[in-house]
C-alpha cells in the first residue's frame, strides 16, 4: 500500500518518491535546480528544520515551511 505524504513527516532513513510540489514560481524552480522535482527518489537524513534530504547522490537542506508543499509517496512493501 502506499502513502502520500507531506516531505517533513518522513523518519530518517525512509525513502520516498516526490509526487507533488507546489509554491511560487521562485520555489519551484529552486527545488528543481537542486534535483526536486516530481519523480525524484528522495531519503530524509536528517528529520526536523531544517531537515537533510538526499537525492541523486547530493544532500540537501530545507527549512520545514519549504517542506509543507512538497508530498511524497512512501512506499511499504
Amino acid at each position: 500500500m502506499n502513502c502520500v505524504i507531506p516531505l517533513d513527516c518522513l523518519a530518517p532513513g525512509e525513502s520516498a518518491q516526490i509526487v507533488d510540489v507546489e509554491g511560487d514560481t521562485t520555489f519551484l524552480t529552486r527545488l528543481q535546480e537542486i534535483g526536486l522535482n516530481i519523480g525524484a527518489q528522495i531519503r530524509m537524513v536528517k528529520a526536523g528544520s531544517p531537515c537533510i534530504v538526499a537525492t541523486g547522490g547530493h544532500q540537501v537542506s530545507l527549512r520545514t515551511n519549504e517542506l509543507a508543499t512538497v508530498l511524497v509517496e512512501l512506499k511499504h512493501g
